[in-house]
């Protein structure tokens, strides 16, 4: 199969991927390369949404190197996958929309206790419902475990 004289064909070995690490330089965190990873964006809002929105900005910032209109859209478009990440996790994700076409303006850990945070993860998952970014059996147990939480938080 080799038409090459004196090339062998040899398979190489693939290596899993590392896990980015969020670096610190300055005031700023990045993820090295611009590499997004859903794991480290999740710890990233963790660590920095627990009270306070993240701007999709400050997203494309960390996960993508630069906050751009390409960025901020690349960001958006892994905002569901994100959501589920969170959900593995045990936790949800509250995700504001509004602004030009309604597109995501920020992000947070969501507090289920508030009832303007349940909204946000409901709307998230009805949106994701419609556009086939979930099936129907992940959304009903995610909608249960939802409102198990709830009655857990409200007890």
């Amino acid at each position: 199969m080799n038409d090459l004289p004196g090339k062998e064909i040899t398979p190489v070995k693939i290596i899993g991927r590392t896990k980015p690490e969020l670096v610190t330089i300055g005031d700023n965190q990045i993820v090295p390369g611009g590499r997004w990873n859903n794991d480290t964006m999740a710890d990233f809002v963790l660590q920095e949404g627990q009270k306070d929105w993240v701007s999709i900005g400050r997203l494309a910032k960390v996960g993508c190197g630069s906050n751009t209109i390409p960025n901020k859209k690349r960001v958006r478009s892994r905002l569901s996958q994100l959501f589920m990440t969170f959900r593995k996790r045990g936790e949800f994700l509250a995700v504001d929309y509004g602004g030009d076409h309604n597109s995501a303006m920020g992000v947070k850990v969501a507090d289920i206790k508030k009832l303007e945070d349940r909204k946000n993860v409901e709307a998230k998952l009805e949106r994701m419902r419609k556009r086939k970014e979930m099936t129907q059996q992940n959304y009903e147990q995610t909608m249960d475990l939802l409102d198990r939480m709830v009655r857990e938080a409200t007890g």
